[in-house]
């Protein structure tokens, strides 16, 4: 196979894979590091990225880093008020970085252009010589539009359903530019592929390195249920205190001394009142969630608001966990109900999964057995990258699936 020479723009460095879209981009970079070269242009967001871009520079990669524009910013948030372009695109756009990125393209010669969701689509002008793919972790506009749903204020409601509008138009005007384009989640191409015919939307799955996400289980006693991932992301914290306040109660109520843990970073205001709750414990950041991930009972995935895909199911299932979630916790990836999971999306059900695992080790065992069988044959990066490699080269004929 041609070795080529990759430029890849992300909105943050793909290292430490500890988020879902870091996951996602360090098992990319990984694998073509193997057999291409690649140049990662990136936003910096914090001071610990100086040493996440050394580590990627041991690996063989190259690295370009602009700080990133501040997240409260009132001119940014009042221009996009007053823009067609949604907030997001004000917010992740550098001129310092863009000036990085045309500087690279006028002295380097690549063979590919990587974008990672629309706010670094538009960094790529769609006239570089050479092949452009435009890869969307997420379908912005429709996670938007179900946030707006879930507001019981029809001012905010309506102010976030403009957004939603804005953001759905942006990030499929932004497709023309790219000669392949790709989401994560088939059913987030499908809905694309509505919106925007013109275009050929594709998917490629997620990959998660079973190697490090290996099949593990030693449960603790009392009975613990998890929920993993940033805790400062609005559908995290939607999942969350829905969770809390609507079905944990009768869980307690049907299971003496279950607990709830909740991991990831930077928990916000409203994560850290959660912990007011009787049996609520919100951890925050753990060095490596594995240890939690091993011993909880249940797996949780409450989540009401979405798109793309959830890596955290992904995670969950390949180290053997029983897992119940909601339809949208669970879309976009190849698990079935009662099979590999128990899936749930109201109250009362979840609720009803949830204690039904908990008393039930058996099927605790062949739920998560199977789970990780199946993210085993459909999601390693030895299966899933290749086609990623064949877009590159422009064998992007996937029929709308991988």
């Amino acid at each position: 196979m041609k070795s080529l020479n990759i430029l890849m723009v992300f909105p943050q460095l793909p290292y430490p894979p500890e988020s879902g879209g870091r996951i996602v981009t360090f098992e990319m970079v990984r694998f073509l590091l193997q057999r291409h070269q690649v140049r990662i242009a990136s936003l910096q967001h914090r001071s610990e990225d100086i040493e996440s871009a050394i580590h990627l520079e041991k690996m063989g990669a190259k690295v370009t880093m602009e700080k990133a524009p501040s997240r409260k910013s009132v001119p940014r948030l009042l221009r996009s008020v007053f823009s067609d372009c949604p907030y997001k695109a004000h917010r992740f756009y550098s001129k310092q970085l863009d000036l990085r990125i045309q500087n690279h393209l006028n002295l380097e010669r690549f063979d590919v252009i990587h974008a990672q969701n629309f706010y670094m689509a538009q960094y790529i002008k769609g006239t570089e010589p050479c092949r452009k793919v435009y890869y969307k972790e997420n379908y912005e506009g429709l996670l938007l539009k179900r946030y707006a749903a879930t507001l019981p204020n029809p001012v905010t409601r309506m102010f976030w359903q403009r957004e939603a509008e804005k953001t759905s138009r942006f990030e499929t005007n932004l497709g023309r530019r790219f000669d392949a384009t790709l989401c994560i989640s088939p059913a987030d191409a499908e809905r694309l592929r509505a919106a925007s015919p013109d275009i050929d939307w594709q998917s490629i799955a997620p990959c998660i390195n079973l190697d490090e996400h290996c099949y593990r289980r030693r449960e603790q006693s009392p009975p613990m249920l998890l929920f993993l991932g940033m805790l400062n992301y609005f559908p995290n914290v939607d999942a969350a205190e829905y969770f809390v306040r609507k079905i944990f109660p009768a869980v307690r109520n049907r299971v003496s001394g279950v607990e709830v843990c909740f991991c990831g970073h930077s928990p916000d205001s409203r994560m850290q009142r959660l912990s007011k709750y009787p049996g609520v414990k919100v951890i925050g950041s753990v060095d490596d969630p594995s240890d939690f991930m091993e011993r909880c009972s249940v797996f949780i995935i409450p989540l009401r608001i979405g798109g793309g895909v959830r890596l955290k199911l992904l995670q969950a299932l390949a180290k053997g966990c029983a897992v119940v979630s909601t339809s949208i916790g669970s879309e976009g990836l190849a698990f079935e109900h009662r099979k590999h999971l128990l899936i749930a999306d109201e109250p009362d059900a979840f609720a009803d999964g949830v204690v039904q695992l908990l008393k039930d080790a058996a099927l605790r065992e062949s739920l998560g057995l199977q789970g990780h069988r199946q993210v085993e044959q459909h999601y390693s990066p030895s299966i899933v990258l290749p086609s990623l490699e064949r877009v590159y080269l422009g064998e992007n004929n996937l029929s709308g699936r991988v």
